[in-house]
């Protein structure tokens, strides 16, 4: 299984040649697209052509998350529909989107095979078996696990720190954990607002201690802080090497 990082940035808001969330998780032909945030198609394009893309997994509706969603659905216009996986309550908040941005809304409703999952229930797509998991965000937030060759790619979404998340990450291969914040660094008053909804890095390596998971690759880092700070604060908690996932550079799961 390879990850390509599209995308890593806190908030839909990017340094230079950066995007939103947006994670390319490929095995063998398959191509499936984890988020799909502000930017990431362009990224996306070096690697496989729109038209190939074969699933996209939106973890939750905050449009770092899945605003590229709209272009990427008028490119499919011309070819099959693509089938999107995404949280409870989808279609109606699309179907809104979709009303609002466009004077044909019925031509990306005919694009679009949206499929609403549920918590826990393993999703089917190639020769990936994906499963969701509830984390706790200030919306409806789900992280998953993606299945393949054995190996298990564990991915938090956006969350807080929370019980559950250790279980996702359970004996993973790779652990691609949000690390919105760092310890000691900003503004004490936005940090604690964050963290009701974001990890910090150190946060992110204590759960990869206790998840016993291979790897941990941070990302969703705030844009103006040092991401080899983010990996040292994460690293003094665990054992298992820590890297920041960057645009780009590829992980072997």
């Amino acid at each position: 299984m390879h990850l390509i990082p599209l995308g890593v940035a806190a908030g839909g808001v990017p340094g230079p040649g950066g995007a939103g969330s947006g994670y390319l998780v490929q095995e063998g032909s398959t191509s499936l697209l984890l988020d799909c945030g502000n930017g990431v198609l362009g990224n996306l394009a070096r690697y496989v052509p729109l038209q190939r893309v074969d699933a996209v997994y939106i973890s939750h509706l905050h449009p770092d998350h899945f605003s590229d969603l709209y272009p990427l659905l008028l490119q499919r216009t011309k070819f099959a529909p693509l089938t999107v996986h995404a949280p409870p309550g989808a279609k109606a908040k699309l179907d809104k989107w979709f009303d609002l941005l466009s004077s044909n809304p019925g031509v990306y409703r005919s694009a679009l095979d949206l499929r609403e999952y549920e918590p826990d229930a393993p999703i089917k797509a190639g020769p990936f078996r994906v499963t969701p998991r509830a984390m706790e965000h200030n919306v409806p937030s789900f992280g998953c696990t993606v299945e393949a060759a054995r190996r298990t790619l564990a991915y938090s979404s956006d969350t807080r720190l929370c019980p559950q998340l250790a279980d996702l990450a359970r004996d993973a291969q790779l652990f691609l954990c949000e690390a919105t914040l760092q310890e000691g660094v900003g503004d004490a008053e936005f940090n604690r607002r964050q963290l009701h909804a974001h990890l910090t890095a150190a946060q992110a390596g204590q759960v990869a201690a206790k998840a016993n998971c291979r790897a941990l690759a941070l990302t969703h880092i705030m844009y103006y802080l040092d991401a080899g700070l983010s990996v040292a604060q994460a690293q003094k908690e665990c054992l298992c090497p820590v890297t920041a996932a960057k645009e780009h550079a590829g992980l072997r799961v």
